[in-house]
């Protein structure tokens, strides 16, 4: 769970710092590609002063310095709705066409009061002793190849960037979870602690229980009710105890390969007699000759406790269907029970500690620590466990890697 949160955390912190640092950069190097495009315009400005513009339009620029500047000069009518002529150009990657129609547009926002061009600027040429006016439309490549290197800086600043965030992002995340992480050390130290406390006096109640139902009467129904509540205390016990196990990594069973199949078909054949005194028919389609890596009685613990929760929440003369395969390298397990749907917005809750969808039956023997230890199995495991609500049957799907099975011949006996 922590690790989680620091993933959750760390990823939040990276995004959010990302965001922020692409933004700054974009900014700055769209400022930089507009100084230089201001650049080229005031070039562009220097060369078509009054004393300079006959020469350049007789020459069409070619005795200018604006050999690395792409740029067309239109001639405009004083008439507002006639259209501009173009008299040269040094693009070679337009046509006159498309120049037109980009001088058009030009106009068109600069009556509107719209200007806002990137990939062009635009000069305006007026000669009051004739009265004609002249539009020059400028290129932004040589501004854009003049921002290139600024671009690259920018690219490699927002690599060293992601990367100081990610290390920064899970430094904190960490420095942020450590009072949380202590708080869940100690509430697993403490149920530690308590649950073994509690193993030995609730052993010896249920021995002098037991020898007090042989000597005194074993139709007692007070001793019978001593006796209940305190296998129901010790039930709750190991299972505080197992919980704590799988959540600390040095206490957790090492992974072997096994046979999975045999073991599933060892929980499912005793728990078909229970099914049977409810009228709930069992149906098992699992794959033959299955071998996977994992813990071989933390499979039949999950299997036992899917399998006790269907045979609980299925009303009589329903169904209970029991599938595993192995596919594409991954073990498949799902338990399927016929019922009323859990509702969606409890089912992600279903696999936290103490949590029961049905708080209005308090006495069903149940917890809320089945579907929690069956959790950390499958996450043990490195695996996904989910519920869904499929053809009428609440269904406990399980998915984690396995590798590929390996056929063996059963040993005859």
């Amino acid at each position: 769970m922590i690790k989680n949160l620091q993933k959750k955390m760390s990823f939040l912190f990276i995004l959010l710092l990302s965001i922020t640092w692409i933004s700054i950069l974009s900014i700055y190097a769209n400022n930089i590609y507009r100084a230089n495009l201001l650049n080229v315009e005031d070039q562009v400005r220097e060369e078509i002063k009054d004393e300079n513009w006959k020469n350049f339009i007789i020459y069409k620029g070619l005795n200018s310095d604006l050999t690395d500047i792409s740029y067309c000069v239109y001639s405009l009518s004083s008439e507002s709705d006639a259209e501009p002529d173009i008299l040269f150009h040094t693009f070679s990657n337009k046509s006159e066409n498309e120049l037109l129609k980009e001088g058009k547009r030009v106009i068109a926002a600069n009556e509107n009061g719209r200007m806002r061009f990137l990939k062009y600027t635009y000069l305006y040429k007026y000669l009051h002793n004739s009265g004609k006016r002249y539009l020059i439309l400028i290129s932004g490549a040589s501004a854009f190849r003049a921002t290139l290197p600024t671009l690259y800086g920018c690219g490699g600043l927002l690599l060293a960037g992601i990367l100081l965030f990610a290390v920064s992002g899970r430094a904190l995340s960490r420095w942020l979870t450590r009072p949380i992480e202590e708080m869940i050390n100690s509430e697993k130290k403490f149920i530690s602690n308590a649950s073994h406390e509690l193993k030995t006096p609730l052993a010896v109640i249920r021995t002098n229980t037991q020898l007090l139902q042989k000597e005194v009467a074993a139709d007692n129904k007070h001793l019978g009710y001593i006796n209940q509540e305190t296998e129901r205390m010790i039930s709750l016990v190991n299972k505080m105890l197992t919980l704590v196990r799988l959540d600390t990594v040095q206490n957790q069973t090492p992974m072997k390969r096994f046979q999975v199949d045999d073991a599933l078909y060892d929980i499912i054949y005793p728990m078909e007699s229970v099914a049977y005194e409810k009228k709930i028919r069992i149906t098992t389609d699992i794959q033959e000759d299955m071998y996977i890596d994992g813990v071989e009685d933390q499979i039949q613990d999950l299997l036992s406790i899917l399998l006790n929760n269907a045979i609980s929440y299925t009303p009589q003369a329903g169904e209970i269907v029991i599938r595993s395969y192995l596919q594409t390298k991954k073990f498949h397990l799902s338990v399927a029970n016929t019922g009323d749907p859990i509702p969606e917005e409890t089912r992600d809750r279903l696999f936290e500690r103490f949590f029961r969808a049905d708080e209005a039956r308090e006495d069903n023997g149940h917890y809320g620590l089945g579907l929690s230890i069956a959790s950390s199995i499958v996450a043990h495991h490195g695996g996904h466990i989910s519920v869904s609500y499929e053809d009428g049957k609440n269904v406990f799907s399980v998915v984690f890697n396995a590798q590929t099975p390996i056929r063996h011949e059963k040993k005859s006996v």
